[in-house]
């Protein structure tokens, strides 16, 4: 599947030294530069179970022309995005030196970083980063995200897989890959493949149509959630699970000033989360002892204005959860705003609410609630009598 080892590209230019990782879109390389001689990393536009490598070990095709139309579609997204990402020039962001296309796809070289990423870091060591070290890291990893968005760019796959550390201990961001940029009115230019990585993305990322406006607050989350996995060496909760159980304690290793900053940056609703870069920054460089009184072992963090979006309830219901997933939509047709419920039932509802008929809406939600109470009963018994 992947370009043998000794492959040349670019007449000579590059030659393939071994694969270092594929996802769904792309496998990496480690290559020499033989004009500079270095060592660069090189990224091939390859979407996993669907391109296919010809009998040559070079040339790529698509099985047919419905593939080849949406590989041509998102080929083109991948070189506007590293062309993107090519002019974001600091330090803490991995740099591009040079895009070309070949074999019939798209490729673009980065500086090669010796030391492994974040999560190499996190495994090697078998234990929670101390305090002061963690957030050195993250402060560092927060200016380049600062200046990433301050160049109207999200990042949307903040992990520490994405943070490489250099062997001086610098961190660098890498993988822009489902990056989105945005006009100076914050209107998104790009349309790249959306996603999501459970524990480190935030509520709003599970819904694909849902990063239509530049909003740093996605990032704010996800660095918030990987400065949780380097001080308990956990994945961090999901928003299903922020929401069902509340932040989960941390004990009395930790500062309370550092708990209430990350209780602000993974909030669920993204309204209630740092909307900046600001707060990590102000992070002292080193944090004073631990707060003398112990973290609460769970603060509730819903209120009774959240709704619960759909993708969310169809997790729970894929995972047999129905109760927990007809509660969210109960909740969801009873608050009656801000739905995000599918159904015709719901939309019917908010019509009733801007007409303002309140009779009307207490009529609908309990026949409604009647109406999915029957239903979830039924559905329920038949997968018990079909067991």
């Amino acid at each position: 599947m992947e370009l043998k080892d000794g492959t040349l590209l670019q007449g000579g230019k590059y030659r393939i030294v071994h694969k270092l990782g594929q996802g769904g879109f792309g496998i990496s390389y480690l290559a020499l530069q033989s004009g500079l001689n270095r060592k660069v990393a090189i990224k091939e536009f390859f979407i996993l179970k669907q391109t296919q490598r010809l009998a040559d070990g070079r040339n790529i095709v698509n099985p047919t022309p419905e593939a080849q139309d949406f590989f041509s579609t998102f080929l083109k997204k991948f070189i506007k995005e590293a062309r993107t990402v090519a002019r974001l020039e600091h330090p803490g962001i991995i740099p591009i030196h040079d895009i070309f296309s070949e074999n019939g796809t798209a490729y673009y070289v980065m500086e090669y970083i010796e030391g492994g990423s974040l999560q190499d870091a996190v495994i090697c060591r078998k234990k929670p980063f101390a305090e002061d070290e963690a957030i050195g890291i993250i402060r560092k990893v927060a200016v380049a995200l600062d200046y990433v968005h301050s160049q109207n760019v999200l990042h949307l796959d903040l992990k520490p897989d994405n943070i490489m550390m250099r062997p001086s201990g610098e961190p660098v961001l890498i993988d822009f890959g489902i990056s989105k940029h945005y006009d100076k009115a914050g209107r998104q230019t790009t349309n790249t493949l959306g996603g999501y990585t459970p524990g480190f993305s935030p509520i709003e990322q599970y819904d694909a149509n849902a990063m239509g406006t530049f909003s740093p607050a996605v990032d704010v989350y996800s660095l918030g959630a990987t400065l949780f996995y380097l001080l308990t060496g956990e994945l961090p909760p999901e928003p299903m699970a922020l929401m069902q159980k509340g932040f989960p304690g941390m004990g009395n290793r930790v500062s309370g000033h550092t708990v209430t900053l990350l209780k602000k940056a993974m909030s669920v609703q993204p309204e209630n989360r740092m909307q900046t870069m600001a707060g990590f920054l102000e992070l002292p460089a080193e944090e004073s002892s631990p707060a003398a009184v112990a973290d609460p072992v769970r603060e509730p963090v819903a209120d009774d204005r959240m709704t619960y979006p759909r993708a969310l309830i169809e997790r729970l219901a894929e995972s047999k959860e129905y109760k927990e997933a007809y509660r969210m939509c109960l909740a969801n047709i009873s608050r009656g705003f801000d739905v995000d419920y599918s159904e015709s039932k719901s939309v019917e509802l908010m019509e009733i609410i801007k007409r303002g008929k309140p009779k009307d809406i207490m009529f609908e939600v309990l026949l409604v609630a009647f109406c999915a109470l029957v239903g979830i009963t039924l559905f329920i018994l038949y997968i018990l009598i079909s067991k």
